[in-house]
């Protein structure tokens, strides 16, 4: 009768996929924490092997409560590449209206140290993606890009690929080759819009 939603001892199981934790939402408050694991990775792609664990956890007003979400793995193997010590960190606010959040991923792709960073932004009602670096070897993106209404980028990314193949190992997927240049983001009369200027020497 006063609108109290409660939900305790959260448990679900699926196949591989497993999640356990609390959640509740009383007099506008939220506050949920969540662990889980996906056993088998090969689910999402039939390339990987391996198994992640993530927890997400949510305190404040339901409408813009604090978020904070981790996603690890000792060890994935991707298109004969070893992925070991891999661990995803965001954190941040979920208000619609103003969004904020910082992320970062590291660990290692065969060996070769991995860095990403990038944070969401929002100042006077306009968002935007600040210090967007990504490194792995001597593989380098980076940028800054703004947000329009429809969260669409607008703005560049400066890319300086040697050997794209352990970034595609990230993504699940397996790629050779080289790539150097930018991609510019732009919103033509309403449309999205990519411009890229690269070169690839194989």
């Amino acid at each position: 009768a006063n609108g109290n939603i409660t939900a305790n001892a959260i448990r679900l199981v699926s196949g591989a996929f497993s999640a356990d934790g609390q959640a509740s939402l009383a007099d506008n408050k939220v506050s949920a924490d969540v662990k889980g694991a996906l056993a088998d990775i090969s689910l999402l792609s039939g390339d990987a092997k391996g198994a992640i664990t993530f927890a997400l956890n949510a305190q404040g007003a339901g409408t813009a409560p604090d978020l904070s979400l981790t996603v690890d793995s000792d060890r994935l193997s991707v298109a004969a590449r070893e992925i070991t010590g891999l661990k995803l960190t965001a954190t941040g606010k979920g208000d619609i209206a103003s969004p904020a959040a910082d992320i970062s991923l590291t660990g290692s792709v065969n060996d070769e140290p991995l860095d990403f960073k990038a944070s969401l932004v929002t100042r006077q009602g306009k968002r935007s993606i600040n210090g967007l670096s990504l490194s792995l070897g001597d593989n380098k993106v980076s940028g800054d890009l703004a947000l329009d209404d429809r969260f669409l980028p607008l703005g560049t990314v400066a890319l300086d690929l040697p050997d794209i193949s352990p970034l595609a190992a990230l993504a699940l997927e397996e790629a050779n080759g080289d790539v150097r240049g930018t991609i510019a983001f732009s919103n033509d009369g309403g449309a999205p819009a990519v411009a890229v200027d690269a070169t690839s020497g194989s």
